[in-house]
């Protein structure tokens, strides 16, 4: 049954509230009704009040705040049921009632997923099902009526192939492993190798409820700057900050810190779910090296920073289908193979083709068809660019990557299944998707309705301003 929003005198709805501290964000998010950037603001107030309160109101109370900013903006009373009926049914088909059993941060990852598109779960699906409806009502249909000085979209007039596309995600990749060391030569040393030792001065201190990952801590510091290979040789400039104070390590859950009123990634602050060490995990390196690159994940859809909780390396494996339509899985044979910039995702990691070699997936070594299944990860010629707990929890790293699979099957057996079946289409002088179940390939579109002109900068990036990535 649908629920009728009742146009309350102010006075009766402005009772003291946790959540008053968000009026301003849901005035924001009542000045741009009707623009292209309505939906982004309604989910921004869900983030700020995460915040602020550590918590997200319920659909009445979210009513009740969208009421007071309506009743202030718009006069007549038949626009205030119409506007605030719309808050009340977007914040409806949320499913808000699911969030109650969560953390603070796992809250705030769920509905960042949900805005992204995420579709991984039953309730997510669902979730997304019902927020399509509510964008195809007739009353949001209505709501362009109500448009006022809204902001400038970062909308391109016509979509097409970027005249000289280049490898802007590896780019970005580079470019947040020097920011995080501030460092122009972090991003230029050898790739860590078999022979690389491991780091010394973490230790690990426990797991994370979910059982899966770890929790580490710096034990020695002198020691983990003197063994880590891109702090060792650091000299500081004065124009950055001496991370040797407190280095970036591999944490998992962890996220470079943005709210929902951010205009910027910050490595150097604590956010996600975790530990207080200073590291974010492969899912956040990998947003952040979209992000500073410039390039969205939906076409025409807003670039934000705090979209970085809600990219997971599962939504990845499948991006169209979870609201990232400006990435897709690649094709490989005749006239493709992988290449930089391209993202590789397994249900619990995921990471960047950084650089490659003349013959990635090692085609070459292949003398007819049959050969094609003779082809291991031994074979391969590229670098990864990824965040991981390898040699001992580095953290942000480029690997090389006959190397770094050794220590994962399931990447290794993954990536060889594109490797055997791109070189038999090769031979065939075709392209395939490679059927590979466990494992997914995807390359950004790079048209120009999938980049921004407004990338999102790193804190602490001037420190590597002049570096050539």
């Amino acid at each position: 049954m649908r629920k009728l929003f009742l146009v309350l005198p102010i006075a009766l709805v402005a009772c003291q509230s946790k959540f008053d501290s968000i009026q301003s964000t849901v005035g924001k998010s009542v000045d741009e009704v009707g623009c292209v950037t309505q939906e982004s603001a309604m989910w921004d107030v869900l983030y700020a009040s995460l915040e602020t309160a550590e918590d997200v109101p319920s659909v009445e109370e979210l009513s009740s705040l969208s009421q007071r900013a309506v009743q202030q903006k718009f006069s007549s009373e038949q626009d205030q049921q119409l506007i605030g009926q719309t808050y009340s049914d977007f914040y409806t088909q949320i499913g808000l009632e699911k969030l109650n059993s969560m953390t603070a941060q796992e809250k705030m990852e769920y509905l960042a997923s949900l805005e992204i598109g995420n579709t991984t779960t039953p309730e997510a699906e669902a979730a997304q099902k019902r927020l399509e409806r509510w964008r195809n009502s007739s009353g949001q249909g209505q709501m362009k009526a109500f448009a006022q000085n809204c902001p400038t979209p970062d909308i391109p007039i016509v979509d097409e192939p970027e005249a000289n596309p280049v490898a802007r995600i590896a780019w970005g990749a580079r470019k947040v492993l020097a920011t995080a060391n501030q460092s122009c030569e972090s991003a230029r040393i050898a790739p860590l190798a078999r022979s690389t030792p491991d780091l010394q001065g973490i230790s690990i201190v426990g797991d994370h409820p979910d059982g899966v990952g770890r929790k580490r801590a710096i034990s020695d510091l002198a020691a983990l700057n003197r063994t880590n290979p891109y702090l060792k040789a650091y000299s500081p400039q004065s124009s950055c900050r001496d991370v040797r104070t407190n280095p970036l390590i591999y944490d998992y859950g962890g996220k470079p810190y943005a709210s929902s009123s951010s205009t910027t990634l910050n490595l150097f602050k604590n956010s996600g779910s975790g530990t207080s060490v200073l590291g974010i995990d492969c899912s956040g390196y990998v947003f952040s090296s979209i992000a500073t690159a410039g390039l969205r994940l939906a076409p025409n859809k807003a670039l934000k920073p705090s979209l970085v909780s809600g990219v997971s390396s599962r939504m990845l494996m499948d991006p169209v289908k979870n609201g990232m339509s400006c990435l897709d899985k690649i094709k490989v044979g005749v006239s493709s193979s992988l290449k930089e910039g391209d993202v590789v995702s397994i249900s619990g990691h995921t990471f960047v083709i950084e650089s490659i070699g003349s013959d990635p997936f090692g085609f070459l070594t292949a003398a007819r068809t049959a050969e094609c299944d003779l082809i291991t990860y031994e074979d391969f010629d590229f670098v990864v660019a990824q965040s991981s707990p390898s040699k001992g929890g580095v953290g942000i790293n480029r690997y090389l990557a006959k190397d770094y699979l050794r220590e994962n099957a399931t990447i290794r057996q993954g990536l060889e299944d594109y490797a055997r079946q791109g070189c038999k289409a090769n031979f065939a002088k075709k392209d395939v998707l490679p059927v590979v179940t466990k494992l997914s390939v995807v390359r950004h579109k790079m048209t120009t309705s999938c980049i921004s002109d407004a990338p999102i900068p790193l804190d602490g990036e001037a420190c590597v301003a002049g570096c050539s990535f």
